[in-house]
């Protein structure tokens, strides 16, 4: 297995954004279910049809495929690991789930098949439309299938200990000193006053309008916001941490749509790094504000000191520490 100095910038914001939302991700109890009443359903209006019928029509619907497979594998997953979970103390047990929970994540956002995974919605017909992101036909990858939906019911179980439920397990744990992952984003998110965290989110949404050279890009963006803008887990340096404040200040002071002026900087600085698929200021400026007018400070796409706003250049240094380095192999 790779270290974690081994892995590149954009399987690394695979990871992180799988780790960051796991609570979310992972929490699978209702689709478990929803896989269960797919098949009930599906062998009650079987029968007594012949099995060579129903067999073919059960493989070539991959909705049918998924439901069957996580249903049939999770059964294997739990029993692994509540025979691992009955060898440690109940003391120790929440914190080595967490750790195993972390490591199989790393493992899992390496597979092919997982890489939209991040995409889980709230909807509970999400994983209907995942489904077709598996290769269910081709003989081949039997084995790859098999250690994705292994995994997948792995971290899931896990993530039910961790949100509480590990009674359902028959595992005894010690949750007085537990907090999910979902309540420490929450921590963090309020470090910031109610402007600070508006104008936050505005530069979120126009992170999700950009067309990126990769779908990995914007996460990666997104975290390096996050960063910059004194909201990560690690501290900045004391450079970094003035220069964050000077960003603050080009968002919050002076004349114009500071949030749009400051962007479209931004923009030029990222589209010199190229990690967007458009070219040029025009094409970058109505993508992410829906027209083509007002675009002095991106000069064509490219950064240019005569043309950015005042201080804006004073950050670059900033944004050269944390900004995604491209790289083309995950």
């Amino acid at each position: 297995m790779m270290t974690q100095n081994d892995i590149s910038p954009f399987l690394q914001a695979r990871v992180d954004r799988l780790l960051n939302n796991a609570d979310h991700l992972f929490a699978l109890g209702n689709i478990r279910e929803q896989c269960q009443q797919e098949l009930i359903a599906f062998y009650t209006a079987q029968q007594p049809s012949p099995y060579a019928k129903w067999g073919q029509q059960l493989f070539n619907d991959v909705v049918l495929c998924f439901a069957q497979t996580l249903t049939l594998t999770y059964l294997s997953a739990k029993n692994e690991i509540v025979k691992w979970a009955k060898g440690c103390t109940e003391e120790f047990l929440l914190q080595e789930v967490k750790e195993e929970r972390e490591e199989h994540i790393k493992v899992f956002a390496r597979m092919k098949i997982a890489h939209r995974w991040y995409q889980m919605k709230d909807d509970d017909s999400w994983w209907c439309k995942f489904a077709n992101n598996i290769p269910f036909n081709d003989a081949d990858r039997e084995g790859e299938i098999k250690s994705f939906f292994d995994i997948l019911n792995k971290i899931c179980i896990f993530t039910d200990i961790l949100l509480g439920h590990a009674e359902e397990y028959g595992i005894d744990v010690d949750y007085s000193n537990c907090i999910s992952s979902q309540e420490k984003e929450t921590v963090v998110k309020n470090t910031l006053t109610p402007n600070r965290q508006d104008t936050y989110n505005q530069l979120l949404t126009l992170v999700d309008k950009g067309d990126w050279k990769y779908d990995e890009i914007a996460y990666s963006v997104k975290q390096m916001l996050r960063t910059i803008l004194g909201k990560g887990e690690t501290p900045l340096s004391g450079n970094e941490a003035e220069q964050s404040e000077t960003l603050w200040r080009l968002l919050e002071n002076g004349r114009g749509d500071r949030v749009k002026i400051v962007w479209q900087n931004m923009v030029g600085y990222l589209d010199d790094k190229k990690l967007f698929r458009l070219k040029g200021s025009p094409a970058l400026n109505k993508d992410f504000f829906g027209d083509d007018k007002g675009y002095t400070n991106i000069d064509k796409g490219r950064p240019n000191k005569g043309l950015m706003t005042p201080d804006f250049e004073s950050i670059i240094p900033l944004l050269d520490a944390y900004v995604p380095k491209l790289d083309k192999k995950a």
